[in-house]
């Protein structure tokens, strides 16, 4: 990107930082069961890890979510966040994160939602400044 990132969080911290969002009380099956009922199914995208509770259903960090469905890994969602913050072209972020331009758009569109979901609960004016809140 255009600027270097100040901070260059860990996996793990993108992963807590993704699950704070999402799931404020902890991940735990869409259908309602602790994710003690719960076994891992898949860990392919480490540290994103897919469970299979005892009632049948498989769930992620993104399940039910608005990034349902990304292929981009936690650190390249977190970078998203970064260069929407400082206002960055997505084709540049898209480069630097090497992903193609359209995924990396519609990830940050979602990006922008997620801001004002956030928004509605909030007296900040603009997206960037809650992100910016959000992420640093």
């Amino acid at each position: 990107m255009n600027s270097p990132l100040i901070y260059e969080p860990s996996l793990e911290d993108c992963y807590n930082f993704l699950l704070s969002i999402f799931h404020p009380n902890g991940l735990a099956c869409p259908n309602g069961h602790s994710i003690d009922n719960c076994k891992i199914h898949k860990c392919s995208r480490k540290p994103i890890i897919d469970y299979r509770c005892k009632c049948g259903r498989c769930f992620n960090l993104f399940t039910g979510t608005v990034l349902q469905g990304t292929k981009l890994s936690v650190m390249q969602i977190i970078l998203c966040f970064n260069g929407l913050i400082r206002d960055i072209p997505i084709s540049s972020i898209a480069k630097e994160i090497n992903a193609g331009r359209k995924g990396t758009g519609n990830v940050c569109k979602k990006i922008r939602e997620i801001a004002f979901d956030i928004k509605k609960n909030s007296s900040k004016r603009d997206w960037k400044t809650i992100l910016e809140n959000i992420v640093m």
